[in-house]
């Protein structure tokens, strides 16, 4: 499986960054070391990234699948892949509200679920944020 497919996209990073998710984890959207002249985002370990943030860019973590199933864990149920799609329907969880969430990787479905917990304030109910 492809190193994109294991973390979440530059777009959802941003969003959770501004959430307030932990900016730590192994692999960031950053700029390589010797990436002259392409000052591109890519996914890279933090000790690969460029200590010069070209433009303003500072690197944003991508977490991983298992590092935001460590942040949701006993929040909600798990995701399953159906039709194409990862979904999750916490349908199992002892969350007061049910909520579909469908997204073509299983790192943007759970990011997803943690900026929807986090938004409705629900990521406290069972047990501390992280």
């Amino acid at each position: 499986m492809k190193l994109e497919q294991q973390v979440v996209s530059l777009e959802l990073s941003k969003q959770l960054k501004e959430a307030g998710y932990p900016q730590e984890g192994l692999f960031w959207w950053g700029i390589p070391q010797n990436s002259y002249p392409n000052h591109t985002f890519a996914i890279v370990e933090y000790r690969y990234i460029s200590q010069r943030h070209w433009d303003g860019k500072k690197p944003i973590v991508a977490p991983t699948v298992a590092e935001l199933g460590e942040r949701l864990k006993g929040k909600t149920s798990m995701p399953y892949y159906l039709r194409g799609k990862w979904v999750y329907n916490n349908d199992n969880a002892n969350l007061p509200i049910t909520i579909h969430i469908s997204e073509d990787t299983e790192a943007g479905a759970r990011a997803k679920m943690y900026l929807y917990l986090k938004k409705e304030n629900l990521l406290a109910l069972q047990g501390k944020v992280k």
